[in-house]
């Protein structure tokens, strides 16, 4: 009860704590029976070498509104001597002085709540480019610096050195004399966004690491959202911390995808760290490297992979798909297959539970038919989602985690004829591939569909679709369409950029042969296209092409790096399938 009772005021006011403790000691002292024999284990004793600190995690890149605040504020009650960080502060990329302004000052204003210092540390948000680095100079200082604080060395590392990945030359040698400098301290910590200790390149990292050779550090770092403990051969520890607002599949702590706060207790001999999640506990080797393969096996889902089908026609009485399994670790690997539920269609399978022995793998087919019989209509399947649960056991522990596979089906489409009333609409609801997919919120954010005119001079390209925000600058980050061909002259890309009042910028060649508007959330895009700037013959031996359109869509002025979707995976890709995205020109009598 003691112990709750003392808890309580530690973490509703530290003054009334000590008053606490002094009242109830001082009470003892002054006892009838002479002196008191206090009810504890260990004497009380307050060591001046002791340090206690919070380091917080990645807040942006896919940032979930309030929870950085919200974690940070957890922190705060635990009343540390100090905050560090470990970057990724704002959501940053951008040139535009309004937008940092405001970024910097949300993010100030959050600080700006806690009782103690904070110690900002820069990541690839913070500082994307050579003037968000002048920014952060002028706001805040040297973006790499280092303190020294009851004995114990302080290193914060700037990982976006110049605005590029890495350490600088000046960064290593200032480094290198400040180790050099303090070579007696107590501990040293280190601090930086980017992990360059887990790359196979160190970027300048190395040179750090060979001067703090035998002496004992511990290494804290973001960036990769996903949380990691692996001790280098000496023993000192480094981490790969998770997210507290960054962008998260929050799948459990088991998978290193949990927000928390890291609490750190330098004792003068040993450093004790913990992590808290927001709600709980979370063992520091929670993720180590002992079992970090086989859960960033099951955390990529990279273990299974449906194999694209290309229909000859949109009607076939039935449809065969395959499913590889390829377990490339030291043990055996459980799955579980689990198909969708679609309205008159069912999926024809033998096996839906296996066990895939240590390296090796194994293919599993299926089909989808009309239950009871009939064609099947490919235009009317909604995106078809394959989930498959793998399983490992590792020593006495169960890492089991679903991960979802896109059955991706495709068929030749057919060009619209002149004058026809009803185009052979082709749908992007949803989109078949994204780039920078976080900020694609659903058919609500963007839909499009797309046709192909046929005519004599050539064919022209109908695009409609909703947006509901457009952004229409003229620079690279505007709102733009990319047409891909690929056809007997090669493969030709395309960028269509809107401008307002039904403005475009084009490449020369399609100058006076593009329009747009757009009404509302509505815009509709027309593009003539001689056959023979496409390289196409309409009476030849096979009256064909492939293509795939993209559309950037922009929604925020501030992001760099808006999404772009795509109806097929980008060719340059590993999605990319043969013979997906096939065009067919109408046959001529």
């Amino acid at each position: 009860m003691l112990g709750t009772f003392l808890s309580l005021f530690l973490f509703r006011s530290r003054k009334l704590a000590l008053l606490a403790c002094s009242l109830i000691i001082c009470g003892g002292a002054q006892s009838m029976f002479g002196a008191p024999t206090l009810p504890t284990t260990q004497a009380l004793e307050s060591d001046p070498g002791t340090i206690r600190f919070v380091v917080m995690p990645d807040r942006t890149g896919g940032m979930r509104e309030g929870i950085f605040k919200d974690a940070l504020e957890k922190a705060n009650l635990l009343h540390p001597e100090f905050v560090m960080s470990v970057g990724d502060l704002i959501d940053g990329y951008t040139l535009d002085p309004k937008l940092l302004d405001a970024q910097w000052k949300e993010f100030d204003d959050i600080v700006e709540g806690i009782d103690v210092p904070f110690f900002y540390v820069p990541g690839n948000h913070d500082i994307s480019n050579t003037w968000m680095e002048e920014e952060w100079k002028r706001r805040l200082g040297d973006p790499y610096y280092h303190f020294v604080y009851k004995d114990v060395l302080f290193l914060s590392l700037h990982t976006e050195d110049g605005g590029v990945e890495g350490l600088s030359d000046a960064q290593v040698e200032y480094f290198e004399d400040v180790l050099a400098e303090h070579k007696d301290v107590r501990w040293t910590f280190l601090f930086m966004h980017r992990p360059l200790w887990s790359y196979g390149e160190k970027q300048g990292l190395e040179h750090v690491l060979r001067a703090l050779e035998g002496r004992r550090y511990t290494l804290f770092s973001g960036h990769h959202h996903n949380y990691y403990y692996e001790p280098d051969a000496s023993g000192n520890e480094r981490f790969i911390l998770g997210t507290a607002g960054g962008g998260s599949h929050l799948r459990g702590e088991t998978f290193g995808e949990f927000d928390h706060v890291t609490y750190v207790a330098f004792t003068g001999e040993e450093v004790k760290v913990t992590h808290l999640e927001l709600d709980g506990f979370v063992a520091k080797d929670i993720v180590n490297p002992k079992n970090r393969v086989l859960i960033e096996t099951l955390r990529g889902g990279g273990f299974a992979r449906v194999t694209a089908k290309v229909s000859e026609r949109p009607d076939p009485a039935r449809l065969d798909g395959e499913l590889v399994v390829r377990n490339s670790e030291d043990s055996v690997l459980g799955v579980e297959i689990q198909f969708p539920e679609l309205e008159g269609l069912e999926f024809v399978t033998k096996e839906t539970r296996l066990e895939i022995p240590a390296r090796s793998s194994l293919n599993i087919p299926f089909r989808l038919e009309v239950t009871g019989g009939g064609d099947l209509n490919l235009d009317d399947l909604p995106p078809i989602q394959l989930s498959i649960v793998g399983r490992y056991d590792f020593e006495g522990d169960v890492l089991e985690l679903p991960t979802s596979k896109l059955w991706r089906i495709d068929w030749p489409r057919q060009v619209s004829g002149a004058g026809e009333e009803a185009f052979e609409w082709v749908r992007m609801d949803p989109p078949g591939y994204f780039e920078e997919g976080w900020d694609w919120l659903g058919p609500q954010d963007c839909r499009l569909r797309f046709a192909f005119i046929e005519s004599e001079k050539g064919l022209e390209l109908v695009v409609e679709g909703e947006d509901d925000l457009f952004i229409l600058r003229g620079d690279r980050l505007s709102d733009r369409f990319t047409l891909f061909f690929e056809t007997d002259l090669g493969r030709t890309e395309w960028n269509i950029v809107l401008r307002p009042n039904g403005r475009v910028e084009v490449p020369d060649i399609l100058k006076g042969k593009v329009a747009w508007k757009r009404s509302g959330r509505g815009l509709n895009l027309r593009v003539m296209l001689p056959y023979d700037i496409l390289g196409i013959e309409p009476n030849g031996v096979d009256p064909s092409f492939r293509f795939n359109l993209r559309y950037l869509d922009h929604d925020r002025p501030e992001n760099e790096k808006p999404s772009r979707l795509y109806w097929h995976p980008a060719w340059n890709s590993a999605e990319n399938f043969e013979g997906s995205g096939r065009i067919v020109l109408k046959a001529k009598n």
